[in-house]
C-alpha cells in the first residue's frame, strides 16, 4: 500500500503520508460505523430473544463478530430448521379451514335471515295499516359489500375449482371482491376482540328497513323516511311492528309453530296511544301470529280494545290514595269475536254511517 501511496504521489513522501493518514482516518470511521451497527443489531437479537448475554458490554467488536459467526453456524444447523415449511404448510392449512367454517357458517346465517324476512312479510302481508301493508327489506351495509359477494358465492364445489378459499389474497397486485374479502377477513382477524365480534355478527352486514304498500302495490314511503314526518299514528304502527319482529328473533320464535324458549314476552307502557282500533288491532294480532305474549298498561279509554284482543284484562284503580281496587276478566274467543262484531271503531266512520243509514 505504501509503494501504491508512493507512486500515486509521483514520489512526493509528504503527499503519499497525508494520503495514508486520510485513507487510515477513513477505514477507522468505517469500522467505528460498523461496531456501532453491530452493537445495535446485538441489542435488539437480545431484545428479542432474551437470554445471558455471553459477552461484556465493551468486549473488542472480533470477540462479538465470533460470537455472531458462531450462532449463526448453531442455529443453521439446528433440527427444527428442517419442519420450518411443514409448519407454515400446517399454519396455512388451519387457517384456511377455519376462513373456510367462518364463510360457511355466515352464509348459513344469510339464509336464516332470508328466511325469516319472507316469513315475517308472509305474516305482515295479511294486515292493512292505515290502509297499507308493510314489508321488511334488507340491503347490504356498504361496509361489508365485498364480504357479502364473497360469502353469497360460496359454495364448496368452486372451492375445490379454486385451490382454496383465500387463494387469491396471495396474489400480489390482485383487486377484485374476492381478494379484497379476504384481506377484510384477515385484517378483522388480526384485530382486537371489537373487530372479531364485528365480523361475526352478520346482522351488521344489512340495513334493515319497513316499507309502506299502498294497495296499487306501490311503495308509499319507509319507516325510516317517515320519522319525524307523519302524523303519529304513521309514525307508532311501523314500530310496533319492528318491535314484535326484533322481539321475536330475540326470543328466537320459531315461525313455523310459534314455539320458543320462553314466555317470549313484549311488555308496553302506554301502548298504541296514537293508533286507532283497527290499527292497533292489527299491531297486537301481529305480535300474536309471531308467538308473541304481550303485557299491556294503558288507559281506561283503550279498555274496549283490550277486551276484543287480550286473554285477560285486570281493571285497576285507587281510592284516597291508600285503598287498591282491581277487577280481572278472562275473555274468551266467543266472547272477543261478540265484541269485535259491535266495536263500530273497526270499520270506520263511514261504515258505521252507512250501516245507521241501512238501518
Amino acid at each position: 500500500m505504501r509503494e501504491q501511496a508512493i507512486g500515486k504521489a509521483g514520489g512526493d513522501l509528504k503527499a503519499a503520508s497525508a494520503e495514508c493518514l486520510a485513507s487510515a482516518a477513513a477505514a477507522t470511521d468505517a469500522a467505528r460505523a460498523r461496531g456501532q451497527e453491530t452493537h445495535v443489531a446485538l441489542v435488539e437479537h437480545f431484545q428479542r430473544w432474551p437470554q445471558e448475554i455471553p459477552f461484556a458490554k465493551e468486549a473488542p467488536i472480533a470477540e462479538k463478530a465470533a460470537w455472531v459467526a458462531a450462532e449463526a453456524d448453531r442455529l443453521e444447523g439446528d433440527v427444527l430448521l428442517g419442519y420450518e415449511a411443514d409448519a407454515e404448510r400446517a399454519l396455512a392449512d388451519v387457517q384456511e379451514a377455519l376462513l373456510s367454517d367462518f364463510v360457511s357458517k355466515m352464509s348459513e346465517k344469510f339464509g336464516e335471515i332470508r328466511d325469516r324476512l319472507k316469513e315475517l312479510n308472509r305474516i305482515l302481508e295479511r294486515r292493512t295499516f292505515h290502509g297499507m301493508t308493510y314489508r321488511f327489506k334488507k340491503s347490504d351495509n356498504p361496509a361489508y359489500r365485498d364480504l357479502i359477494d364473497f360469502i353469497e358465492a360460496f359454495s364448496s364445489d368452486v372451492n375445490a375449482r379454486t385451490g382454496g378459499l383465500f387463494a387469491a389474497a396471495a396474489s400480489p397486485g390482485t383487486d377484485t371482491a374476492r381478494s379484497r374479502a379476504t384481506a377484510k377477513v384477515r385484517e378483522l382477524l388480526a384485530g382486537d376482540e371489537t373487530d372479531i365480534r364485528r365480523l361475526e355478527d352478520y346482522r351488521l352486514y344489512f340495513n334493515f328497513d319497513i316499507e309502506m304498500v299502498g294497495a296499487d302495490g306501490e311503495v308509499r314511503g319507509t319507516m325510516s323516511g317517515k320519522i319525524g314526518v307523519g302524523s303519529g299514528g304513521e309514525n307508532q304502527s311501523p314500530f310496533y311492528v319492528a318491535i314484535g319482529a326484533s322481539l321475536a328473533a330475540a326470543y328466537q320464535v320459531d315461525q313455523g309453530d310459534g314455539a320458543s324458549n320462553g314466555m317470549a314476552l313484549a311488555l308496553f307502557d302506554e301502548a298504541f296511544s296514537k293508533l286507532d282500533s283497527g290499527n292497533a288491532v292489527n299491531c297486537l294480532n301481529f305480535m300474536r301470529d309471531v308467538g308473541l305474549q304481550t303485557m299491556i298498561a294503558a288507559p281506561d279509554d283503550k279498555r274496549h280494545l283490550f277486551l276484543e284482543t287480550m286473554d285477560t284484562v285486570i281493571d285497576v284503580a285507587r281510592y284516597n290514595e291508600t285503598e287498591l281496587w282491581t277487577d280481572i276478566t278472562y275473555t274468551t274467543e266467543a266472547g272477543r269475536r261478540l265484541l269485535v262484531d259491535a266495536n263500530p271503531f273497526r270499520d270506520g266512520p263511514d261504515a258505521f254511517l252507512a250501516a245507521g243509514a241501512a238501518a
